[in-house]
C-alpha cells in the first residue's frame, strides 16, 4: 500500500499494529510523503493509539510519533505530543513498551518535562530489577540516558598521557616481531619480550615509543586484581575490579563516567557481546558506560587456550601521529605501516645518498618511508594514475619530503642519470591473464636494467613468485640477494644489479 492508503487504514481501522510498522518503514524511505499527507488529525489519531489495548500497537505508535517529529513541529503540535508520550509512559505497565516512549520523546524538546525525566531516571537507578525484566530495563535505561545527555554539560575527555607503569603490547605481524623487539630494546626497554601479538613491555611514558614506525597498534594490557583468573562467568566483574578505571582516570582525569566500546573476537555472537557490555556497565554502577559511538576506550577481551581471558584496551583519545602526513587514501594504496615495515626489512641494503625511484608509486608512501630511513639524493615517484600523483604531492609536502612526482607510464620514463635504488610494490594482477602478467614483469626488468647503475639495489614487493623468478633468470644482469616473506603470498625480493 502507498503511504496515503496506510494513513487512511490507520485512521479507520482498529487493528493497526502491522500497518503502523509498515508505515514506519515507508516513511523512512520517503520522508516527503509524510510532509504531504500527515495532518493534525492523523497525529491526534496516533496520540489516541498510545492508549490502545494492544501493547505492540502502543509501542509502534510511540516510535512513529518520534519518526514524524519534523512534521509534528511544522504542525505546531510538539508540546501536545511530548505531553501525550510522557503521560503514556507514566501509565504504562508493560515493560517492553517503556523504552519506545522515551525514544519517541528523544526527537522533541523535553525541557518542560526534564525534571520529571531526571526524577524517573534516579528512581529507576535505585530500583531492584527482576531477572526476567533485565533486558527491557537495560534498553529503557539506555534510551533514558541518551535523552538526558542532551541536557547535560558534555564531559571533556582530553588525553593527558600516563605517568604510572603499565603493560603494553605493540602489535605486529609475526614476520616483524624480531625487528620490533630490537627497536623497543634500543630505546632502553631491556625487559621487553616477544609475545604472540607482537612485543610486550612495561612503561610509564609513551613518548619514546612514538619513534617506532613498524608497530600496528598500541594496546594496554588490563591487569586484573590480585590473582584473579577471568573466565566467561566472571569476566565482567574482573574487568570492573581491574586497573581499567584507574587507567581511565589517569589518562582522562576523574570523570563521572567513561563511554566504552566492546570488541569481542570474530566468532562471538552479538548477544554475548551485549550481555557482557551490559554486565560491565551494571557492575561499575554506570561509570563504564556502554556507548560505542562516544567511546573513549575500546575493550578487547581475548580468550586463551585454557578458556580464561586476557583483556586489551585501545585508548581512543591517544592520537597516533607517526603517519600524520597521510591525508589521502585510494583503494590500492599501501598502508603507511606496511611501507615502514618493508623499509625496515630492507634497511641493511639501503644506500646512503642514492638516487631512488618507485615505478608504481601511487601516493608515494613507500618513498616517504624510505626517506625517513636515511639520506637520499633525488627521489622519483612514477605513476600513470593522475589522481594518485596529485594526492601524493600533497602528502609529500606535508611530510616535508622532496619527491619528484611524474604522471607517466614507467615504461616511458627517461632520466639523464642512473638510479641506485628501485623500491616498489608491484600492482596486483591476480585477475589478469598469465601471459599479460609475464609480459608486464618482462617489461619491468627491461626498463629497470636501462635506468639503473651497476650495483643498484631493487626492493620489490610482489605476490608473483613464479613469474618474477622466471624473468630474473631471463635477465642475468640481476641477481637475487634475499627473499623475505610478508603477509600471505606477499614477499620482498631484494635484487642487485651486477657490474
Amino acid at each position: 500500500m502507498e503511504i496515503k492508503e496506510l494513513l487512511t487504514e490507520i485512521t479507520q481501522t482498529e487493528e493497526v499494529r502491522s500497518i503502523l510498522s509498515n508505515l514506519r518503514s515507508q516513511i523512512k524511505e520517503d520522508k516527503k510523503a509524510a510532509e504531504t499527507y500527515v495532518d493534525a488529525a492523523f497525529i491526534g489519531r496516533l496520540g489516541d493509539l498510545l492508549s490502545h489495548a494492544d501493547a505492540k500497537t502502543r509501542k509502534n505508535a510511540a516510535l512513529l510519533l518520534g519518526d514524524l517529529s519534523d512534521r509534528v513541529q511544522a504542525l505546531e503540535m510538539a508540546g501536545q505530543v511530548t505531553q501525550a508520550l510522557w503521560a503514556a509512559y507514566e501509565r504504562e505497565d508493560t515493560k517492553f513498551v517503556l523504552a519506545s516512549y522515551i525514544k519517541g520523546l528523544s526527537a522533541y524538546d523535553c525541557g518542560e518535562i526534564l525534571e520529571s525525566l531526571q526524577a524517573e531516571r534516579k528512581r529507576l537507578g535505585a530500583e531492584e530489577i527482576w531477572e526476567e525484566d533485565k533486558k527491557h530495563m537495560r534498553l529503557l535505561l539506555e534510551q533514558m540516558d541518551l535523552l538526558l545527555e542532551a541536557y547535560q554539560e558534555k564531559e571533556n575527555y582530553r588525553y593527558q598521557g600516563i605517568h604510572k607503569k603499565h603493560a603494553l603490547i605493540l602489535t605486529t605481524d609475526p614476520y616483524m616481531r624480531e625487528a620490533l623487539l630490537a627497536q623497543v630494546q634500543d630505546l632502553g626497554y631491556a625487559d621487553a619480550r616477544m609475545v604472540g601479538r607482537g612485543v610486550r613491555l612495561l612503561t610509564d611514558s609513551l613518548d619514546k615509543l612514538s619513534q617506532i614506525r613498524i608497530y600496528r597498534e598500541m594496546l594496554f594490557v588490563i591487569r586484573f586484581r590480585g590473582q584473579t583468573l577471568a573466565a566467561e562467568e566472571n569476566l565482567a566483574q574482573a574487568i570492573v575490579l581491574s586497573e581499567l578505571l584507574p587507567l581511565l582516570e589517569e589518562v582522562y582525569g576523574k570523570k563521572k563516567k567513561y563511554p566504552f566500546a566492546l570488541r569481542m573476537q570474530m566468532d562471538a555472537d552479538s548477544k554475548t557481546t551485549k550481555r557482557l557490555a551490559y554486565a560491565i556497565e551494571e557492575g561499575s554502577q554506570g561509570r563504564l558506560a556502554n556507548r560505542p559511538k562516544d567511546a573513549v576506550i575500546e575493550l578487547l577481551p581475548r580468550q586463551k587456550k585454557d578458556g580464561t581471558y586476557v583483556v586489551y584496551a585501545r585508548v581512543l583519545g591517544q592520537a597516533d601521529r607517526r603517519f600524520i602526513y597521510r591525508e589521502h587514501a585510494l583503494p590500492t594504496s599501501m598502508a603507511p605501516v606496511v611501507a615502514a615495515e618493508m623499509v625496515e626489512l630492507v634497511r641493511p641494503y639501503l644506500k646512503e645518498e642514492a638516487h631512488v625511484i618507485d615505478p608504481f608509486c601511487g601516493l608515494g608512501t613507500l618513498l616517504i618511508e624510505r626517506m625517513q630511513a636515511g639520506r637520499t639524493r633525488d627521489v622519483y615517484g612514477i605513476d600513470s594514475f593522475g589522481e594518485a600523483i596529485f594526492y601524493g604531492r600533497q602528502d609529500a609536502e606535508k611530510a616535508k619530503k622532496n619527491i619528484y612526482f611524474i604522471n607517466r607510464d614507467y615504461f616511458d620514463f627517461t632520466s639523464s642519470y642512473l638510479m641506485e635504488e628501485v623500491i616498489t610494490e608491484f600492482p596486483r594482477m591476480e585477475h589478469k591473464e598469465r601471459e599479460e602478467v609475464d609480459q608486464f614483469y618482462r617489461r619491468f626488468f627491461d626498463k629497470t636494467g636501462e635506468i639503473t647503475a651497476d650495483q643498484a639495489m631493487v626492493f620489490a614487493l610482489s605476490t608473483e613468485e613464479g613469474i618474477l623468478k622466471k624473468q630474473l633468470r631471463l635477465h642475468e644482469e640481476f641477481q637475487l640477494v634475499r627473499q623475505i616473506p610478508m603477509r600471505g603470498r606477499e614477499q620482498i625480493y631484494i635484487l642487485k644489479k651486477r657490474g
